[in-house]
């Protein structure tokens, strides 16, 4: 084989893709134009025709700005329903409530922990008031009670 040869067998890939890009874009450009798209054909002498588009678009922002929450100034001196770490969420001491809020069939109930949940320390389950002390570093958990309020 002789260098010119080999020279078009190395580069046909790339002629290949050229030709195949030539015919996208001259195919892009008679779908643009509407060309074969079923206009009608031409009669008589050529006419010029004019297109406008009108195009409306609409930009809307919500912008939504709330304030951070105030950081916690300290265990709080009252709680609800839920677990909270004495020390942390709330302070030691002693804490009475109402009794039950309605929302749990059972009544008010009440269980004080150590913080590892390794054992159950102070528990119970009542339709009247009641008062319990927690100390430092323990879990209180309340199901269906009043706000409990440090005495």
């Amino acid at each position: 084989m002789s260098a010119p040869e080999l020279g078009w067998r190395r580069f046909w890939p790339v002629a290949a893709l050229v030709a195949a890009g030539l015919a996208v874009a001259t195919a892009a450009a008679f779908v643009s134009t509407g060309i074969g798209a079923g206009d009608p054909a031409p009669t008589g002498s050529p006419q010029a025709t004019t297109r406008t588009v009108t195009e409306t678009v609409t930009r809307q922002s919500v912008v939504t700005i709330t304030a951070a929450p105030a950081p916690p100034a300290g265990p709080a001196s009252q709680f609800g329903d839920g677990t909270h770490l004495v020390g942390l969420n709330i302070t030691a001491g002693e804490y009475r409530t109402a009794g039950p809020n309605g929302s749990n069939p059972g009544g008010c109930y009440w269980s004080v922990r150590k913080a590892d949940r390794s054992s159950v320390t102070d528990y119970g389950k009542t339709d009247r008031p009641t008062q319990i002390t927690v100390s430092g570093g323990e879990l209180v958990e309340t199901n269906g009670c009043h706000t409990w309020t440090r005495a």
